[in-house]
């Protein structure tokens, strides 16, 4: 008996499928195709770095915030609760004062959260030309 299919190799599949190999006459039509297809990539790109990429924010959010990292494993609810908490608790640290906005180690850190956030959107997107270091 066959194993059944990994989920994100099918899923990386169709998109490639879809961007790639299927042509549309329609130009409305076409760009329906195209946004299928990045979503799909974007949905198989967050099934096999999704969880790893959430931890690591976890860990630099806790980092920034000068906390002890949190420790998992945690669910996929539970990741994104916690994310979201910790984003707001350093938002209104430096909308308080308490964190100087331009602090070296809070630039670098917010700069690696928005390159792991691109690599899931958009992997050829080369943050280091369109941000660049101060």
């Amino acid at each position: 008996m066959r194993p059944p299919p990994d989920n994100v190799a099918v899923l990386a599949a169709v998109a490639t499928f879809l961007a790639k190999e299927l042509r549309v006459e329609d130009p409305a039509q076409a760009f329906r195709v195209k946004v299928a297809a990045h979503l799909l990539g974007g949905v198989a790109r967050g099934l096999k770095v999704g969880e790893a990429l959430d931890e690591q924010a976890m860990g630099l959010l806790a980092m920034l915030l000068h906390e002890e990292a949190p420790e998992g494993p945690f669910s996929g609810d539970e990741r994104a609760r916690r994310l979201q908490t910790q984003s707001a608790q350093l938002s209104a640290r430096v909308l308080a004062g308490e964190i100087n906005p331009d602090d070296e180690t809070l630039l670098q850190g917010l700069r690696a959260l928005l390159a792991s956030e691109l690599a899931l959107s958009n992997p050829r997107f080369d943050l280091d030309d369109q941000v660049g270091e101060p």
